[in-house]
């Protein structure tokens, strides 16, 4: 029998611990995590593994104390930039999830988190200019149909709709089993008054989301629209005869 000093029993919790979130059984992962830390209190994979826990799981404060501890042992660790500022963002500490994101982007400038997640703060600050830079940016980078959609929100809001409505075009190339990019740029349509192009997408987007009562109201909303603008071309072509 060979004695356990020097035995790496944090590789045991963590395996144990992997084991557990499969099962479900949070609680009982957590205390390995813990105890992980208790042996090694500069382990940066228990620190990120609690906090993507506690991220998952909407515990928020918890997981940036997680988070900014492995910045505290590394400071050279995008990931955990990263993750800090998806908190912050969803604390809506937006000033701070910039500043993460540029630490992070400092440290990996290819990593398109950074630059869509610094978007995303700039359009909740409405610098909607700054927002569309970096979601560009990241385009550039990697176009990816969430980034074109994100885009897409920034222009409608700076009122320019054709554009927005290219890149839910992109988005859609990119993603076109999703009901979301069909369903924006079929209520950018109707906003336009051009119900077919309206009622064409949103029943793509009702296909591939049959029970979202948003689309149905929205479809049905078109064909009205579509239904009055028929009966007033009508009424007018008979006045010029």
């Amino acid at each position: 029998i060979f004695p356990l000093i020097g035995f790496k029993t944090d590789i045991v919790y963590y395996k144990r611990a992997e084991l557990l979130s499969q099962m479900h059984q949070f609680t009982k992962m957590i205390a390995d995590y813990n105890k992980i830390i208790e042996i090694d209190s500069k382990s940066i994979k228990a620190y990120l593994y609690r906090g993507n826990y506690y991220f998952s799981n909407i515990q928020l404060d918890l997981a940036v104390a997680d988070y900014t501890k492995v910045i505290e042992i590394n400071n050279k660790e995008p990931e955990a930039f990263i993750k800090r500022g998806e908190c912050y963002l969803l604390m809506k500490r937006y000033t701070e999830a910039i500043a993460d994101y540029n630490s992070a982007n400092l440290l990996n400038p290819v990593d398109t988190k950074s630059f869509v997640g610094r978007g995303i703060a700039y359009l909740k600050q409405g610098q909607i200019s700054n927002s569309i830079i970096e979601f560009s940016n990241s385009i550039k980078i990697k176009p990816e149909a969430n980034t074109y959609y994100l885009r897409s929100i920034a222009y409608y809001q700076q009122g320019k709709s054709d554009l927005a409505i290219f890149d839910l075009t992109k988005c859609i190339e990119l993603n076109p089993h999703e009901y979301w990019g069909y369903y924006q740029r079929g209520f950018l349509h109707h906003l336009r008054k051009e119900e077919i192009e309206a009622i064409n997408d949103f029943t793509m987007a009702a296909k591939f989301s049959p029970r979202n009562g948003e689309i149905v109201f929205a479809l049905a909303q078109a064909l009205e629209k579509n239904q009055e603008q028929n009966v007033k071309k009508k009424t007018k072509d008979e006045q010029q005869k």
